[in-house]
């Protein structure tokens, strides 16, 4: 029995392929005919404009370069309205996005190696290594 269900499921499968591949040929063929209708346009197009005085060429040159101008413009707009619209969409109330500040930990001016060099000292991790000397406070031990 479950070799004729396989069976069934195989046939069913390979008449969706056929008919998938059949309908992906004729879009093919109907792509190609419109295709070569724009290319015949565009030729009859071209010979008609040959035959126009120099003035109607420039005339129709023109225009054509202004409405890819124009579509151009609007591609650009389309693209920053979108964007706008996204970053409108990502924007929360204020009130849920506020956090408060955190306390200052050091003064204006203090650096961490400052502020931690009291510590280091009764550690016994002084900065011998690097310098060759013990690190000297700045001055702010009274603070720490």
């Amino acid at each position: 029995m479950a070799s004729s269900s396989f069976d069934l499921y195989s046939r069913a499968r390979d008449a969706v392929l056929q008919e998938a591949q059949r309908v992906l040929a004729d879009a093919h063929v109907a792509q190609g005919r419109f295709l070569a209708n724009i290319h015949a346009n565009d030729s009859l197009a071209s010979e008609a404009l040959g035959q126009r005085s120099r003035k109607r060429r420039i005339h129709f040159k023109s225009s054509l370069h202004m409405t890819c101008l124009a579509m151009s413009a609007a591609d650009r707009e389309s693209l920053i309205q979108r964007a706008l619209d996204l970053a409108h969409a990502r924007t929360l109330p204020a009130d849920s996005v506020a956090v408060s500040v955190p306390e200052s930990k050091f003064q204006t001016g203090q650096s961490v190696l400052q502020w931690w060099a009291s510590w280091l000292e009764t550690q016994g991790r002084g900065f011998f290594h690097m310098t060759g000397s013990p690190l000297e406070s700045a001055g702010n031990d009274s603070e720490v």
